[in-house]
Formats: structure tokens, C-alpha cells, sequence
């Protein structure tokens, strides 16, 4: 038959024991509050709208040394004054910005896109509208001389934008909520690279992305957890925990 063993702690030793809870909270508050970053970190990009010209580029990367993105337009309708339609068009994003890397000591990458629609008369945002995006994803590392895919996928995500039709002129942009794209559970290379496209019909023939009007150009928002806030974090835990064991 299993016996239960009670130890009556005296008075001066549980002041002893709530005292030394105290300290350790507060030295965590002021590590936590003073020493420690902020946890995370958000990063805008502007991507770069590249040509894809079908000469067996792979990969459209707007600036390093590997820089592929030979041909370039600052407006989507420019397209076709270079004899392009917009399946050519390829938008592409590295990270992080130069000259930084990324660190291992990310815990996650989380990608949201907001979209630069602007408004046309001929084609307004239908409701309920959503964008077909085709995406590739590559990494590479410090001494690499070429990008490795990591992931691609043709994504739908739907669109919730607004604009004042009263109002609209030709051109003017539609407020639109941003798009949860993607997410990584570890930052293990150095550079990203992301290239979108935005067909304009389906693997059967049919018209995809014609109803939400004029797409500009893509954002995109990268939010990381801050190496030192990690570091931290990692030392404070394992203390904690050494502590724990000790004990």
C-alpha cells in the first residue's frame, strides 16, 4: 500500500522561498524589459517586376551578384511596349535587405503580400474575388553560386479590398487587407527568394485573375523573431531550468 510523506516547511523558510521567487521574477522582468529586443521584427519589400524572356532562366533574382533580372518595368501595362504580356511578368523578392543575412538564431519566418490594385472603370473589383498566385521559392547561402528550390506551389487566396466608387478615379488604389502567404518553422540559410507570377488562365484554358482590376505591383511583409530576443531567451530557460534541477 502506497504511503504519503508530508514535510512541514517552517515560517523563515517559506519567506525564504517566496523571497528568492520574487528576485528571480524580477531580474526576468528587467532582462526581459530592458536588456532583451523587441520578440519580433517586420521587413517591407517592394518587389521588382522582372521579364521572363523563356531563355531558360530559372530563377529571377533582382539584385547580388547573381543579379538574373536583366529586364525590368516600372508599371505592369509596360509590358507591352517590350513585346511581353503579363504571364511574363515574374515578381520577384529577395530577403533579407542587403548587406544583412539571415540567422539561424530566427526561430520563424511568417510572409504576408499586399497587393497594389488600382482602380479601372473596365474591370472594378468584383466582391468576392479571389488571386491565383504561382510561386517558386529558393535559398542559397553565403559562397553559393545558385539558387536551390524549396518549395512552389499555385496558390488562390481570396481578396477583401474597397475603394470609394463615388468617388474612384482611373488609377487610384483600392484599400485591400493583407494575405496571409506563407510561413517557415526554421530560418536555417542565409537569402530567400521568392518569385510569383500571376497567370492570367487555368491548366484548362479558362480566365483566372481578370476581376479584381488594374494589379500594379506586389508588398510583401516579412516578420521574423529577433535573433537576441532568442538568445535570450534560450540563456534565461536554460537557467531556469539548470536552477530547476538543481534544487
Amino acid at each position: 500500500m502506497g504511503g504519503t510523506i508530508l514535510e512541514n516547511m517552517s515560517s523563515r523558510k517559506l519567506l525564504a522561498f517566496c523571497a528568492l521567487m520574487l528576485i528571480v521574477q524580477t531580474i526576468s522582468f528587467i532582462v526581459g524589459g530592458i536588456i532583451a529586443p523587441s520578440p519580433t521584427s517586420a521587413h517591407q519589400f517592394v518587389a521588382t517586376k522582372c521579364i521572363d524572356r523563356h531563355d531558360g532562366t530559372r530563377w529571377f533574382s533582382p539584385r547580388g551578384d547573381n543579379d538574373t533580372c536583366k529586364i525590368t518595368i516600372e508599371k505592369a501595362e509596360d509590358a507591352t511596349g517590350i513585346q511581353a504580356n503579363a504571364d511574363d511578368i515574374v515578381f520577384a523578392i529577395k530577403t533579407p535587405h542587403d548587406p544583412y543575412v539571415h540567422s539561424r538564431w530566427f526561430q520563424y519566418i511568417i510572409g504576408i503580400l499586399e497587393l497594389d490594385i488600382g482602380y479601372r472603370p473596365e474591370t472594378p473589383f468584383i466582391e468576392g474575388s479571389k488571386v491565383t498566385l504561382n510561386v517558386t521559392m529558393a535559398y542559397k547561402n553565403k559562397g553559393d553560386s545558385h539558387w536551390t528550390e524549396m518549395a512552389s506551389s499555385l496558390e488562390e487566396r481570396p481578396l477583401s479590398c474597397f475603394i470609394n466608387k463615388a468617388e474612384a478615379e482611373e488609377g487610384d488604389k483600392y484599400d485591400c487587407d493583407f494575405i496571409p502567404f506563407f510561413e517557415i518553422g526554421s530560418c536555417y540559410y542565409d537569402y530567400y527568394l521568392i518569385n510569383i507570377r500571376i497567370p492570367t488562365t487555368n491548366s484548362k484554358g479558362s480566365d483566372i485573375n481578370q476581376d479584381f482590376g488594374k494589379l500594379n505591383n506586389i508588398e510583401y511583409v516579412e516578420i521574423i523573431q529577433n535573433g537576441g530576443f532568442s538568445m535570450i531567451w534560450f540563456a534565461m530557460k536554460t537557467v531556469s531550468s539548470h536552477g530547476f534541477w538543481d534544487s
